[in-house]
């Protein structure tokens, strides 16, 4: 069970309530259309950073995105560099954007692979001037790919279907092929996967059926979150695309029940009223982007190789922990040197330093695996899920007390394990304590990833379609103190859990001229959130990350980063950054 102490539903509903834009009765059987969301009103509505927004062109704004065939299905995206939403339309692959400017302005973007069409409406005549960005790309770097219009037949052609993407970085998202595919063999529908951010040498480097390897060039499914991390599912069901994406490596069972939930949905495309909460009675701070903030790169270092997108620095030594092509990794960024460990997917160090867990569970003490000794301290068959992160529950001279979160299914499940300490504050027993629990199964979390410390943690939500924050009351009962309000990747909590560090999508709406296939046009935002302010400071400062990262604090309150080969950039580098 689930109480909901926070920022609950986005920040669209939780304006519109508030200001009295939509009522509970008018959110009954689906997210808010045209008639019961307008544009907000003010300030306050968007958070301290941005301008007020003037409702004397609301009706040009609306005329526009109708104008554009908008479906008036809006979700709120990441607010940087401006508060925004989108909305799809009539069209596969095209969507609107909607930005609340510094200065109360308000700009409507019609996005597709080709061209953005760009209707930027003056605040004092409420008259709308336009360009257009166009872009184009050879057709013959697309011919294997899945785009927007290759997306739109197969909708067409199937009555129902999934959709898989992937990443050969990603060493979850490789196994899960098959479970996905039996899946989609047990429901009887079609199925598609898709590969993304990858290389035809990367591509080589794993055994997968040649079916599995369309690329994925597709903007639909872009602003569907289907990046935010790999594995991700989505669905589709008489011609169109099921709002909601499941991100996370699945079982068969689990897939399947995503699928039957997805195929019901009907219509009906958002939360519902009975997701929402008490949204109306909800305090939490408004979001803004602090543009004056500084930020700091402190150090940087090339990686040896492409490695795993998902890498945790190890507290008290130099060495970050990753895969790469299916091994772990010990590297070393003061000498770049590599030490192999255990394990081929997730290693993940507890936040003090002195354990690498692997999913299964097991515990490996890291000075023993760094002099060479890889026996396991410790295993655990009841905790033997995926996505195993720490968080440190109290610790003396003599006992350490750690919580362990995995992915379960569809939800979070948790057991506390007490380790004994000699004199010299060695390791010398693991007990685990009581049973493995998983609170919060009214909601429908994948994703989860502990705090440092205590007993929040972060999830998405595939109901709300947005990423929380949770505390665990006991077992069977949590409470969401933090909605963003938006999809995003995993998040990483500060030691002192005051700040949130996480990775957005964005699409590059203003690029024209030639590029070499849609996939270009989307970049990640690393962002920081202060949690009692609501400041927002991005890390890339203007200069996107492309391909997938997931923000790491450190202990000294620095941000470690991933920045993938890309345009502009030969080598991989792991940077660490300050902010003020």
């Amino acid at each position: 069970m689930t109480t909901r102490m926070g920022y609950l539903s986005g920040m669209l509903l939780t304006v519109a309530l508030s200001s009295g834009l939509l009522t509970e009765r008018a959110l009954v059987g689906g997210w808010p259309t045209r008639e019961h969301l307008a544009l907000p009103t003010s300030r306050d509505a968007y958070g301290a950073g941005s301008a007020a927004t003037d409702t004397r062109c609301t009706d040009a704004a609306n005329a526009i995105a109708a104008e554009w065939g908008v479906r008036n299905e809006w979700r709120a995206l990441a607010p940087y560099p401006f508060p925004r939403e989108a909305s799809p339309t009539a069209t596969m692959g095209v969507w609107v954007e909607r930005l609340h400017l510094d200065d109360g302005r308000v700009e409507l973007r019609r996005v597709s692979a080709s061209r953005t069409d760009v209707a930027s409406i003056d605040a004092a005549s409420c008259v709308a001037s336009r360009r257009s960005h166009v872009r184009s790309f050879p057709a013959s770097l697309v011919e294997n790919s899945l785009t927007d219009s290759r997306l739109d037949s197969l909708v067409r052609i199937n009555q129902r279907g999934m959709i898989y993407v992937w990443s050969p970085r990603m060493p979850l998202s490789v196994s899960g092929l098959e479970q996905a595919r039996r899946a989609a063999r047990e429901l009887g529908v079609s199925f598609t996967a898709v590969v993304a951010e990858t290389n035809n040498a990367e591509l080589a480097s794993v055994t997968v059926d040649s079916s599995f390897t369309w690329r994925m060039e597709s903007l639909e499914l872009l602003y569907r979150n289907a990046t935010i991390h790999y594995p991700t599912a989505l669905f589709y069901n008489a011609g169109r695309i099921v709002d909601g994406a499941f991100p996370g490596y699945k079982n068969v069972a689990t897939y399947v029940m995503f699928a039957e939930r997805q195929f019901g949905a009907g219509s009906q495309t958002f939360a519902s009223a009975a997701t929402v909460g008490n949204v109306a009675t909800q305090k939490a701070p408004k979001f803004w982007v602090d543009k004056k903030a500084r930020v700091t790169e402190v150090s940087s270092v090339n990686t040896l190789r492409r490695i795993g997108f998902f890498f945790k620095p190890i507290t008290g030594t130099n060495f970050v922990s990753y895969t790469a092509r299916s091994k772990a990794y010990f590297f070393n960024i003061k000498t770049n040197e590599e030490v192999p460990v255990p394990g081929h997917v997730d290693p993940v160090p507890t936040p003090d330093g002195r354990f690498l867990t692997l999913p299964g569970l097991i515990f490996h003490r890291v000075p023993m695996l760094l002099a060479g000794d890889a026996t396991p301290m410790f295993a655990d068959p009841l905790l033997p899920d995926e996505y195993q992160t720490a968080s440190i529950l109290s610790e003396t001279a003599s006992n350490v007390r750690y919580r362990i979160v995995t992915g379960w299914n569809a939800g979070a499940r948790f057991r506390d394990y007490d380790v004994a300490m000699d004199a010299k504050g060695t390791p010398v027993g693991i007990k685990a304590l009581a049973q493995p629990f998983a609170p919060c199964t009214d909601l429908l979390l994948t994703l989860p990833i502990n705090a440092k410390s205590g007993t929040e943690f972060g999830a998405f939500d595939a109901k709300a379609k947005t990423n929380l924050i949770l505390d665990v009351i006991d077992a069977t009962h949590c409470a969401v103190k933090l909605d963003l309000g938006f999809a995003s990747g995993k998040i990483s909590f500060s030691y002192d859990g005051q700040s949130i560090a996480f990775a957005t999508s964005r699409i590059n709406t203003d690029a024209e001229g030639p590029v070499m296939r849609p996939s270009e046009l989307e970049f990640k935002d690393a962002l920081v959130l202060v949690r009692k302010t609501g400041r927002i400071v991005s890390l890339s400062q203007n200069a996107p990350i492309n391909g997938v990262t997931f923000p790491e604090f450190q202990k000294d309150g620095t941000v470690m980063l991933l920045d993938q080969v890309g345009p502009g950039r030969a080598v991989e580098q792991l940077r660490v950054v300050s902010y003020k």
